[in-house]
């Protein structure tokens, strides 16, 4: 998985050297590669006795929060969402594995943590 995220990286660099994508989005894409990247090494860790205690379940479940907490943040910096930017913090949702009450709470942190630095 590592080199997939290592790869996809690759190609985002492209994108946004040959303008497929806006600097936005390669932020926003870069973003979620480097804590994917996070995610996936602890996994790798947390798995090395064969499963995951509860202890390490939680820190699992804050990584995945903070994943699209960081792209939430990422995308509302500028003030605007692009539409491409909402399909990506859409599949990025469904990614991430939280329900929808969690996903809330973590929209409205971001939303006001902006508006304080603002």
């Amino acid at each position: 998985m590592i080199l997939n995220l290592l790869a996809y990286g690759g190609m985002l660099d492209d994108a946004f050297m040959t303008g497929l994508i806006t600097e936005n989005e390669y932020k926003l894409l870069t973003n979620i590669v480097v804590n994917y990247g996070i995610y996936e090494k602890d996994v790798s860790r947390a798995m090395e006795d064969g499963f995951i205690d509860e202890d390490e379940s939680k820190h699992l479940r804050s990584l995945r929060k903070a994943i699209y907490q960081n792209a939430l943040r990422t995308s509302l910096k500028k003030k605007v969402i692009t539409g491409e930017e909402k399909e990506i913090l859409d599949i990025l949702k469904d990614s991430v594995g939280l329900d929808d009450e969690t996903l809330k709470k973590i929209e409205d942190c971001v939303k006001k943590e902006l508006r304080v630095q603002g």
